[in-house]
């Protein structure tokens, strides 16, 4: 079993990020719709709950990509997909759109 290390983090202008480990994404939603806004690959599986921050009236997300895909990534089986080779471990923000 894989026990999930992360969380959903929901920011001031009404967007929800989500980072997974299995497939290696972050995502931003609508709050209202659920829509996908937006998207972005990462080196590496998510680890924990993003950090949402502000500096200067500016809103920013900070996620940490561990190597591999995650804390118990040895243990992860997909049926029918080749194994995922370990990704380099980096913390990654990203600035959002001034309101």
């Amino acid at each position: 079993a894989h026990f999930p290390r992360g969380g959903v983090v929901a920011t001031a202008g009404g967007l929800l990020f989500v980072a997974t480990a299995s497939d290696r994404k972050i995502r931003a939603y609508d709050e209202d719709t659920g829509k996908v806004l937006w998207g972005q690959d990462t080196p590496a599986g998510s680890e924990g709950i993003p950090a949402v921050y502000e500096v200067g009236g500016r809103e920013y997300i900070a996620f940490c990509v561990a190597g591999g895909n995650g804390m118990m990534a040895s243990r992860v089986v997909n049926p029918g997909k080749p194994a995922v080779p370990p990704g380099q471990g980096a913390y990654i923000v990203f600035a959002l759109p001034a309101r």
